[in-house]
């Protein structure tokens, strides 16, 4: 499929078409193109299974949209989400502005039709997208206790060339910068992005994602009440999930909440059901009229498709979070040891909170520059300025190992390094002390250590790096 694109753009690109041939009939045959390209994809989805799911927390989840969205602008939501998430989980800099690029031409021809049927069918979904923007209203507590309301752009800017026919999306600069610092680095929930994304009701993103925001809640409030109950006026019902033109209540029931229910009952992608689906048992009603909703939800079982568990679980020691990231506090702690930053403390924490956005690309160098700076050392090598050599290795981009690859490099070949959260990610948190915590250690192989004999029996081969380096 022939699309303009940078390369860590792509698969925003792809998404975006996808949404925006929702627009069109078949939407059938939409669901099967989205199934084909993420099968393009597979690969970096194998290795890192957490962009399978959309994340979200209970805050997000309970903002409230600006206005009622079509099938095509919930599916941009999803997708414009998913993409932050990859952008940033693969080391890249979330400051500067996430944009997709579509060629209408050569979309076309990978489709078969007619290019200018085409791009009149995209410029139609896009000049409502430009005539009223899609926003959502997020409420909070920040960190000085003030009660905050942020109205946040999902896009920023929709650019049309009519010489080269090409359609520029740029997702929202504060959207992004709230989903990285405040959603992103605190998950509390998880789906699979099928679930939206096979869906026919307009209504069902906004409905589960007010819905899994209640849940998470009356989970802290109330741990012992299984399955969940959740009640909601029907004033705030109408606010999270708009229906855009007047109704009354009786219809707004039927054509939002009870086709909402159903697709969630019915969605092979589904981790959750209404228990009480029979708008009699549902409805409550003021003499008679429809004053609000009572739902009485439980977690669905586990299957192949429905894989994706709703609540994301942390882990007993809360040493790592998400994709075997630590907390920031730790890695600006292990920045500010290597002497990142300066001698002027100030501006020392100013340079290091200005990485707050790239913790993953943070993770990897600081444990790439770790086994650097002991290969160095023992080498008799004087590294005068560590905090400028992370830089180096940071400035350098994305490393190509995984997490618990790079991290077990230090624990064999730079142990003075490895406190419990390295061997947390490297997933071997018993294995400290079995080697010394000193500057100089004989090479670690199947010969002298009993977890690499232990490993090879099991796999038939030594871990991450060093099974690269053994051949």
């Amino acid at each position: 499929m022939a699309i303009v694109y940078s390369r860590c753009q792509k698969w925003a690109s792809k998404s975006l078409i996808f949404n925006i041939l929702v627009a069109l009939p078949r939407f059938s045959f939409c669901a099967r193109l989205f199934m084909m390209i993420e099968s393009e994809v597979g690969q970096v989805k194998s290795k890192d299974s957490h962009q399978v799911v959309l994340l979200s927390d209970s805050t997000y989840a309970l903002s409230v949209p600006n206005r009622a969205a079509s099938n095509l602008e919930n599916n941009l939501k999803v997708m414009a989400r998913y993409q932050i998430q990859r952008y940033l989980l693969s080391g890249n800099d979330c400051s500067n502005p996430v944009t997709v690029s579509i060629d209408i031409k050569k979309l076309a021809e990978a489709k078969g039709v007619n290019w200018r049927t085409l791009e009149r069918n995209i410029s139609k979904a896009v000049d409502s997208l430009i005539k009223t923007p899609l926003s959502e209203t997020v409420s909070y507590v920040n960190d000085k206790g003030e009660h905050i309301e942020d109205s946040l752009l999902v896009l920023d800017r929709i650019r049309k060339n009519k010489t080269s026919h090409v359609i520029e999306v740029q997702i929202g600069r504060s959207y992004t910068e709230y989903l990285v610092n405040k959603l992103l680095s605190n998950p509390e929930l998880q789906t699979d992005p099928h679930f939206y994304l096979t869906s026919s009701s307009q209504y069902l993103l906004p409905f589960m994602q007010w819905l899994t925001g209640r849940i998470a809640i009356e989970r802290k409030e109330n741990p012992d009440r299984y399955p969940y109950e959740i009640y909601a006026p029907l004033e705030e019902l109408l606010q999270s999930v708009p229906s855009g033109t007047k109704m009354l209540p009786t219809l707004y029931r039927q054509r939002v909440i009870e086709a909402s229910i159903n697709e969630i009952n019915t969605n092979d992608y589904s981790q959750l059901t209404i228990l009480n689906p029979d708008p009699n048992d549902f409805q409550r009603k003021e003499g008679r009229s429809i004053c609000g909703f009572f739902f009485r939800v439980a977690l669905k079982e586990r299957t192949e498709v429905n894989h994706v568990p709703l609540f994301i679980n942390r882990g007993g020691d809360g040493l790592l979070g998400l994709n075997r990231i630590p907390p920031w506090d730790y890695l600006a702690s292990k920045l500010r040891a290597l002497g990142y930053g300066g001698d002027n403390e100030k501006t020392a924490l100013k340079r290091i909170e200005a990485l707050r956005g790239n913790a993953m690309r943070v993770w990897k160098a600081l444990l790439y520059t770790w086994v650097q700076l002991e290969s160095l050392y023992t080498k008799e090598d004087k590294v005068l300025n560590r905090g400028g050599y992370f830089q180096t290795i940071y400035n350098k981009g994305v490393l190509p190992q995984q997490i618990d690859e790079l991290a077990r490099m230090v624990c064999f070949k730079a142990p003075f390094y490895a406190d419990d959260t390295v061997r947390a990610a490297a997933e071997m948190p018993n294995m400290g002390p079995s080697i010394p915590e000193l500057h100089c250690v004989p090479e670690q192989t199947e010969d002298n250590n009993a977890f690499l004999r232990d490993y090879k029996e099991k796999y038939g081969h030594l871990p991450g790096c060093m099974a690269k380096a053994a051949h």
